[in-house]
């Protein structure tokens, strides 16, 4: 009995030194960099569709974006992940001035990419993610009467 009690005792003094060892360690911050942007353009937009007719358009065409670039807290040295994100609208006119053409557009990306480093300095990203993208046009013809 006292041996079985011994052998207790020994047991919760190891555990206790265990357990007190592991949570005064400090923890190892994971460093993560993040690279982000956001973009804003603005331009000019040119519409030549010459299936039916050699009508030529011509506009502004404006956007927003956003892109981010983060290192996975899993594994930071080898993962990556990859977000982008925008949005745009043009407006053209034909040469003319009786017809309007718009558009409006969406789209997002989501990627997980493994990261090689095949030379110092040198990093190169493969892997596959979902993306979606959509869009919209329209237009409006004005008819001019002359009288």
């Amino acid at each position: 009995m006292d041996c079985l009690r011994h052998r207790i005792v020994a047991f919760a003094a190891v555990l206790s030194v265990t357990v007190m060892s592991s949570a005064s360690e400090p923890e190892t911050e994971i460093l993560r960099p993040v690279t982000a942007a956001y973009t804003v353009e603005a331009g000019s937009a040119h519409i030549a569709d010459t299936y039916l007719s050699p009508i030529r358009y011509s506009g502004w065409s404006v956007g927003f974006g956003y892109g981010r670039m983060q290192a996975m807290k899993f594994s930071p040295e080898r993962w990556v992940m990859a977000l982008d994100a925008r949005i745009d609208a043009e407006r053209s006119l034909n040469r003319v001035g009786n017809a309007t053409m718009w558009y409006w557009g969406v789209e997002a990306r989501w990627a997980m990419m493994r990261r090689v480093r095949p030379l110092s300095g040198l990093t190169i990203g493969f892997g596959i993610g979902p993306g979606f993208k959509a869009g919209c046009t329209g237009g409006k013809t004005m008819r001019k009467w002359e009288g």
